[in-house]
């Protein structure tokens, strides 16, 4: 039975995207609960904006390479070249994220934050590019790891440490992330592209990516308007 299960991609990839939302929704309650209100409204404005930027990262990343990895000869280069444009592109989001941030404080945004954002995405980007290559097993074991060294990290600071904020909350996050990231780097390939291959590359994914990112953007801002608007007028307490 066990072997069978192993065996069916969709059973693992069902059984990861559980595990993952499982625990996502109960490190959210277990946060509601340690932290104050002031800090726990911190975090949930900065994930959603984190949201924010992993959907746009999609909508220029990872939505135009669904389409067309199948039909690319150049996997291996195409791969290296995504991953790179991914590491640019986060930083860049980063970097417009801290200017905002200094123009307009809504939200307190430190080294550890930024991190966590890096984290965040890069997670979210490894989890969807293993999706695409059919590796159900690696991204099982991928979350798996992730899942493991959060509880883990969860349960001792809850039952060891007397005050918990939210440069701590960012902390463990950032570590609990960046293992099961180096981990990935054990199975998928990187090669060499050159310029013309790039270019084509790039060409592609600005082709489809500025609709994407514009329907992505629509739907960010459809589904938490209220959600933006009573932060923004009410406070992080509510």
């Amino acid at each position: 039975m066990l072997i069978k299960f192993f065996a069916n991609n969709k059973l693992l990839i069902l059984f990861d995207q559980g595990l993952y939302s499982a625990l996502s929704f109960f490190i959210t309650i277990l946060l509601a609960r340690i932290l104050s209100p002031d800090d726990f409204g911190e975090y949930s404005g900065f994930v959603l904006v984190s949201f924010l930027c992993i959907s746009l990262l999609n909508a220029l990343i990872i939505q135009p390479f669904q389409v067309s990895f199948a039909k690319e000869l150049n996997k291996d280069q195409y791969i290296s070249f995504l991953t790179l444009s991914q590491f640019i592109f986060t930083l860049f989001i980063v970097l417009i994220a801290y200017l905002i941030w200094t123009l307009k404080p809504f939200f307190e945004l430190s080294g550890f934050s930024l991190l966590f954002l890096i984290g965040f995405s890069t997670n979210d980007y490894i989890r969807k590019l293993l999706l695409v290559l059919d590796k159900a097993k690696e991204i099982l074991i991928f979350d798996f790891v992730y899942c493991i060294i959060l509880s883990g990290l969860f349960v001792y600071i809850f039952y060891t440490l007397n005050q918990i904020d939210l440069t701590l909350i960012y902390s463990v996050l950032i570590i609990a992330y960046f293992p099961s990231i180096l981990y990935s780097c054990s199975f998928i390939k990187f090669s060499i592209f050159d310029f013309s291959v790039s270019k084509r590359f790039l060409v592609s994914h600005l082709t489809q990516g500025k609709w994407l990112l514009m329907t992505n953007g629509v739907q960010w801002w459809s589904s938490n308007m209220f959600v933006v608007a009573s932060g923004l007028y009410l406070g992080k307490n509510a």
